[in-house]
C-alpha cells in the first residue's frame, strides 16, 4: 500500500494476535482512529490511544488509561485509574476495578472481574466468569475460576 493517510480503517478483529498483526501492517499507512459507540460513557479525564473499539454501554472511568488497538466490549467497565496496555480485549460485561494494570495482549473473558490494584502480565487469558483476586506476574498463562487459578500455559 502507498501511504493513504486520508483513509480511516477500524480493526474490529476479536483475536488479539491477528488484530495486532494487522495494526502493525497498517499503522504507518492509514488513519486508525478510535471507534466509540454513542452509548459508551468515557470520563473526561480518561485517556485513549488509537485504534480502539469501545462498544455499546462500556464505561471508562476517571484517570483510566487505554493504550492502542484494544477492544472494550459491550457493557465492560474500566474503573478509575485502571490501565490497559496495547492489543487487549475486554470481553462483554467484564470489569476491571480501580488502579489495576493489564499488560499487552491480554484477553479478559465475558463477565470476568479483576478486583482493585491487580497487575496482569502480558499474554494472559482470564476465562469467562472468572474473578481475579491476586496479581499475575508470570506471562502466558490461562486463568479460570472464582477465584481464578492457573489452568495451563498459553502457548
Amino acid at each position: 500500500y502507498k501511504k493513504m493517510d486520508d483513509i480511516d480503517i477500524f480493526l474490529a478483529i476479536g483475536d488479539n494476535n491477528l488484530r495486532k498483526s494487522w495494526y502493525e501492517k497498517l499503522i504507518n499507512k492509514f488513519n486508525l482512529p478510535n471507534l466509540i459507540s454513542p452509548s459508551a460513557l468515557i470520563d473526561k479525564n480518561a485517556t485513549l490511544g488509537i485504534s480502539n473499539v469501545i462498544c455499546s454501554n462500556a464505561y471508562i472511568g476517571p484517570e483510566a488509561s487505554i493504550g492502542n488497538n484494544n477492544i472494550i466490549n459491550s457493557g465492560s467497565i474500566i474503573e478509575h485509574e485502571a490501565k490497559i496496555s496495547d492489543h487487549c480485549h475486554a470481553g462483554p460485561a467484564s470489569v476491571i476495578c480501580g488502579r489495576s494494570k493489564v499488560a499487552r495482549n491480554c484477553f479478559l473473558g465475558a463477565n470476568s472481574t479483576i478486583i482493585e490494584n491487580i497487575k496482569i502480565a502480558e499474554n494472559t487469558i482470564i476465562g469467562a466468569g472468572s474473578t481475579l483476586v491476586n496479581s499475575i506476574l508470570n506471562k502466558n498463562g490461562i486463568y479460570i475460576g472464582s477465584p481464578a487459578k492457573l489452568h495451563r500455559e498459553n502457548k
